[in-house]
């Protein structure tokens, strides 16, 4: 195997006894297997590099938390005896809290960031529609949305995907949106179990080319359906008595944009395909069901090879993913020592 820092620095070549792992990543570990003749056989093809193993998996199945970032936008007070985040931008100000907390860990920077979260099931965010939109769902056929490219093993495994994931969305126990309220008061809304599926693949054959990454965010319709209702459930909260010292006043979209259809739109413009958690694009799935490696993190068709990165989750967890990745790398360190 061939290394090297960039196009035009040294390249060096190291061989392993036992096996490779690699941890590039969800962007990039299926970069690295296409590059190395390992993925969709049409797109390896296509860039002029010899087909070691033929696996469609590589690269689908893609996922990220889309989020909506302050919208909707509000304009609040900030009453005694909270803090206005203003005020961290007063240099002074700042040298002295900081001093503080660094002398007895006390004071404003003992807050943390992100800690008013909440994560919501689709029942409590839309009670009255869920149900509906659950069951419009289901009659879609699963390769609708898919990527054109997508694999017939790759709508094999989503339908299997889709079933899971409609079924726990009539319930409580599972959440469709990570719903924050930060220091300033603005809600964000993230969704946290997509049903569009994304897709990474190499663009040439240049190993220090960077990959092509389509997040195909709100492809599938529920999405965007979800992310509407989470932006009525933010508004209820904000109405909500709890907040009257706040005096919360929505300045965008604004009181008037009310019919879902209006929401849907503003929605789109606001919406970021990603809240930096790529995931999914090396599944640990059967190989007929577009999977990429096994229960113990081999890559299926070769020998010596395992993944242990964010990409080898099937489906994205409900969550930030630092701790489940710790996760993975702890239980592919037990699996390799034959614990």
């Amino acid at each position: 195997m061939q290394f090297s820092a960039g196009a035009d620095a040294v390249r060096r070549k190291v061989s392993a006894k036992a096996e490779v792992i690699l941890a590039a990543g969800a962007i990039h570990s299926p970069r690295l297997l296409q590059l190395s003749g390992i993925g969709p056989k049409a797109l390896l093809k296509a860039h002029g590099i010899p087909v070691i193993e033929d696996l469609p998996g590589v690269g689908s199945n893609f996922q990220d938390h889309a989020a909506i970032i302050n919208m909707p936008n509000y304009t609040v007070v900030i009453p005694e005896p909270y803090i206005d985040p203003a005020i961290m931008q007063n240099a002074t100000y700042n040298a002295q809290v900081l001093a503080e907390y660094k002398a007895n860990r006390t004071g404003p920077y003992t807050a943390g960031v992100g800690n008013g979260a909440s994560f919501l099931p689709l029942p409590l965010i839309a009670p009255l529609t869920y149900k509906s939109l659950i069951k419009s769902a289901r009659k879609s056929p699963s390769s609708t949305y898919l990527h054109p490219s997508a694999h017939s093993s790759v709508i094999a495994g989503f339908t299997k995907q889709k079933k899971i994931l409609l079924d726990s969305f009539a319930t409580y126990k599972v959440a469709v949106d990570e719903f924050i309220v930060d220091a300033n008061i603005l809600p964000i809304v993230a969704l946290i179990k997509p049903l569009s599926r994304g897709i990474i693949g190499i663009g040439s054959a240049d190993p220090f080319a960077d990959p092509e990454v389509e997040w195909r965010t709100i492809t599938d319709p529920i999405d965007l359906a979800i992310l509407v209702e989470s932006v009525k459930f933010a508004r209820l909260f904000m109405a909500s008595d709890v907040l009257d010292e706040f005096k919360p006043v929505e300045t965008y979209p604004g009181a008037d944009v009310v019919s879902d259809e209006a929401l849907a739109k503003e929605v789109v413009k606001a919406l970021v395909p990603t809240f930096m958690h790529p995931a999914c694009s090396c599944a640990m799935m059967k190989r007929e069901l577009g999977g990429v490696v096994d229960d113990k993190l081999k890559v299926h068709g070769v020998e010596g090879l395992r993944i242990v990165d964010a990409s080898v989750m099937p489906l994205i967890p409900g969550s930030h993913l630092s701790s489940t990745v710790y996760a993975v790398a702890e239980k592919a360190a037990d699996i390799i020592k034959g614990i």
